[in-house]
């Protein structure tokens, strides 16, 4: 498994999806070594990924390639309770598990407890019924993730935003916010009470485990 790509994107962090994306398939050496794929948009009107068609080119530059996938992902609202939109909206974890199952990847989301998976059930209804229609299993934390070769991408909360970053099995992390190649904090786990964390950041109880399970098709 490689590093993690030295990906910084200052002033950016809409694109913090797209860039974790990224961050999995160069950890996994996929990203110069893909054919390039053909990718369905979310549609409003099926509530599932039957819209335009786009060419997915992993070789194009950093900058394209994110904002092609930005198209994909970007489709939840703001506020308490999220819904849907069609585009210019913030990462969906159930869109960048569909762009990550072309690539061969196996994914499942994480919560912390069942009150965490009950409130964000609840919170982002339509999330949800996403990810359970589209078969992504849900699991509880447990430390025994680092046990194979993966990556934990985490939801965080910090000044009033939402935001994505990417831990993998050796606790190397990656966060195209900020200037440093990879950072060496604490386990999400404890992220409530450490100071060796993104500034002040909490992790909100929600992220998805991302691994590599079959060669290219």
């Amino acid at each position: 498994m490689h590093p993690f790509p030295n990906i910084h994107l200052p002033n950016q962090a809409i694109l913090c999806g797209p860039s974790c994306i990224v961050a999995c398939l160069d950890s996994f050496n996929l990203r110069q070594h893909s054919q390039p794929r053909l990718l369905r948009r979310f549609s409003m009107q099926s509530m599932t990924f039957t819209g335009e068609l786009i060419r997915l080119d992993t070789s194009q530059t950093l900058t394209s390639l994110l904002a092609q996938l930005y198209q994909v992902t970007g489709i939840l609202s703001e506020g308490d309770y999220v819904e849907f939109v069609p585009e210019h909206g913030f990462n969906s974890l159930a869109a960048m598990h569909h762009v990550l199952s072309q690539f061969g990847f196996e994914t499942e989301m994480v919560f912390r407890d069942p009150s965490t998976r009950a409130y964000m059930t609840e919170a982002f209804r339509s999330e949800a019924t996403l990810m359970k229609d589209l078969g992504v299993p849900a699991v509880y934390y447990s430390p025994q993730w680092r046990q194979k070769e993966s990556i934990l991408i985490a939801v965080i909360a910090y000044e009033r935003t939402i935001h994505l970053v990417a831990c993998n099995h050796r606790g190397e992390w990656f966060d195209s916010d900020l200037p440093e190649h990879i950072y060496y904090w604490d386990d999400i786990e404890h992220w409530q009470q450490s100071q060796n964390k993104r500034g002040k950041a909490q992790w909100m109880g929600i992220a998805m485990r991302v691994w590599f399970s079959q060669k290219e098709h």
